[in-house]
């Protein structure tokens, strides 16, 4: 299973980012400011608070948003396929080694540690980032640059604990703003 953007990199491939030609494409469809660092950095987000009793909930809750990302998922600027964590969530899991058992663990407890912003400054600054890849949206005539659409992936990581706070808290958030 390929996702939409595999297929894409797959049938087209991806432009040269050293290629000028390219690079402009780039800045003129990506604001100036957007590929600036920026100055002063991303306030923390808010704390989600996870109380021990609902740990289990939001260990559930984890496992289902990584295995609904597709295994081809764009990494993000840490690089962490997500198939590496595919593999903890597996039925199997609870027939891993040990090592392996605590791997999950230790996972779920750092993805705690994130929502509850218990996490050092630079850490929400560093995966709130994106990599931007120039994917080929049309082969060029003779030996012009390619046409390319700039694709910002963010964190793997931080797109699937954003995904499993939402689902811990849609319930109240449908509660608080229904029937409007």
């Amino acid at each position: 299973r390929l996702a939409r953007a595999s297929q894409t990199l797959a049938s087209k491939g991806i432009g040269d980012m050293t290629d000028p030609l390219i690079i402009q494409q780039m800045r003129n469809k990506h604001a100036t400011e957007r590929l600036q660092p920026l100055d002063p950095p991303p306030t923390r987000p808010a704390p989600v608070s996870i109380h021990h009793d609902h740990r289990d909930q939001f260990q559930k809750l984890l496992k289902n948003a990584i295995t609904k990302q597709d295994d081809y998922t764009a990494t993000g600027p840490s690089g962490l396929p997500n198939h590496y964590l595919r593999v903890l969530t597996t039925p199997a899991r609870d027939q891993l080694d040990v090592p392996a058992q605590e791997a999950w663990e230790h996972f779920t407890q750092f993805c705690i540690k994130r929502v509850q912003v218990e996490l050092p400054d630079y850490f929400y600054t560093l995966t709130s980032g994106a990599t931007i890849t120039a994917l080929i949206k049309k082969q060029p005539q003779g030996s012009d640059s390619p046409e390319c659409r700039p694709i910002a992936a963010g964190d793997i990581i931080r797109r699937a604990t954003d995904k499993t706070v939402f689902d811990f808290t849609k319930r109240f958030i449908i509660k608080a703003l229904m029937p409007q």
